[in-house]
């Protein structure tokens, strides 16, 4: 079996938020580089997606030493998942396990190469993982240029994480908070400009709805 020694990294501004990944594949002399991101994630899903796309990359059974400074993944891939397995999914409190699209993903990619895990501390002057973060990064610059309104306006990128009800409800639910603290915040903004005339009335809508005609605030 051909040696590949693999590190990666993931990562999101603002958690959920707009996330990048990157990997780091080494072959002998021959090296490459892997990134992508999309607009709405946490930073487990995308320590989970770079593991998932390193392994992916392989074309062949091979023998891997895997770095990454997720313990998350980590333990995950050595611990929980054997666990969740005989558990039908679920931890130990009986509850459906966090991204289990993704775990699955990635115990599937997993099982067909003879991986070794390894855990490394982040920002620590590793070289590799330094590079990692660098183009995680690079994504997740690159998605909040694309999406400059997000997460008001979301949309999900099928080429790095699947288009399946778990994250669809993950991204309506990101929505309908942001939708839903935007409409509180213009009804505000709409009673304080209806009872402007009123000094103390400036923060919350008028309770004198006879004078300003702003409904007052249920007690």
């Amino acid at each position: 079996m051909k040696k590949v020694t693999i590190h990666s990294d993931g990562g999101c501004h603002g958690n959920p938020g707009p996330g990048g990944w990157a990997a780091i594949l080494e072959y002998g002399s021959r090296r490459r580089e892997l990134s992508g991101g999309v607009p709405a994630t946490t930073n487990n899903r995308m320590e989970l997606q770079a593991a998932i796309e390193a392994l992916g990359a392989l074309k062949e059974p091979c023998e891997v030493d895997f770095y990454t400074d997720s313990e998350y993944v980590k333990k995950g891939v050595s611990a929980w998942v054997s666990l969740w397995k005989r558990n039908g999914w679920k931890t130990k409190a009986k509850k459906p396990v966090k991204n289990e699209d993704l775990w699955r993903a990635l115990d599937a990619r997993a099982a067909t190469h003879r991986v070794t895990w390894h855990w490394l501390k982040g920002h620590a002057g590793h070289v590799e993982n330094e590079r990692c973060d660098q183009l995680a990064n690079a994504e997740i610059a690159k998605i909040t240029r694309a999406y400059p309104n997000h997460p008001s306006v979301l949309v999900l990128n099928q080429n790095y994480e699947p288009l399946n009800v778990c994250n669809v409800k993950r991204a309506l639910v990101l929505v309908l908070r942001v939708e839903g603290h935007n409409r509180q915040r213009e009804r505000r903004d709409e009673g304080t400009e209806s009872c402007r005339a009123h000094d103390r009335c400036a923060i919350r809508p008028c309770a004198r709805r006879s004078r300003c005609g702003t409904r007052p605030e249920a007690v």
